[in-house]
This record gives C-alpha cells, sequence and structure tokens, in this order.
C-alpha cells in the first residue's frame, strides 16, 4: 500500500515539474522573440482576420511584408477585444530579417 502511495505521489510530482518545466520555457522563448523584434523592429499595418474568445482571447492579424502575406496569432485582453471588429487596421511590429516573428504593437 505505502509503495503505491509513494508511486503515485512520485508520478504527480514528476508532472508537476515537467508542467512547470514547460512554462517557464514558453515564456522565455517569447521574451526571447520579442528581443529579437526589439533589436531589429519595422512596422506595418495588418487587418484584423478573427476574433477568438474559445480558450483564451485571441486576435487573428493578416499582414504583407514584401508583398507576402504572413498571419499573426495572438493573445489580447477583454478591452482590446471589445475595441476591435474584423476588418479593423492595427499596427503590427515585426522583426526585419524574419517577418513571421511579429507582436502587435
Amino acid at each position: 500500500m505505502k509503495k503505491k502511495y509513494f508511486g503515485a505521489i512520485f508520478a504527480v510530482s514528476i508532472s508537476l515539474l515537467l508542467i512547470i518545466f514547460i512554462f517557464f520555457s514558453i515564456k522565455k522563448y517569447r521574451q526571447y522573440s520579442i528581443s529579437l523584434i526589439d533589436n531589429n523592429p519595422a512596422t506595418t499595418i495588418g487587418k484584423v482576420v478573427d476574433l477568438s474568445n474559445y480558450k483564451g482571447i485571441t486576435v487573428k492579424v493578416e499582414y504583407y511584408v514584401n508583398d507576402v502575406q504572413y498571419i499573426l496569432s495572438e493573445g489580447i485582453s477583454r478591452n482590446q477585444l471589445e475595441s476591435l471588429n474584423i476588418g479593423d487596421s492595427i499596427a503590427v511590429k515585426y522583426e526585419k530579417s524574419n517577418p513571421d516573428n511579429s507582436i502587435l504593437e
């Protein structure tokens, strides 16, 4: 009985540590991506093509750089959601050498 209990606690602990590691890895990668944008920035105007309130609030923005289409999907706040409509223009900041790496300005 104690062996089963210990095994369950061990499995839950490992799972929790793995979730924490993944969370911080994603956060660190996001910070790295933003620093690349900030070190080599360019801006353009994109168009809101989708607004979603499923599993978080997300906006999809279509923008063009050198006649190449890119899609940015980013989480936004409820206040931002209420002020945006499909078809609205919105500023996009991107990395000049990698326009696919972008954020809302």
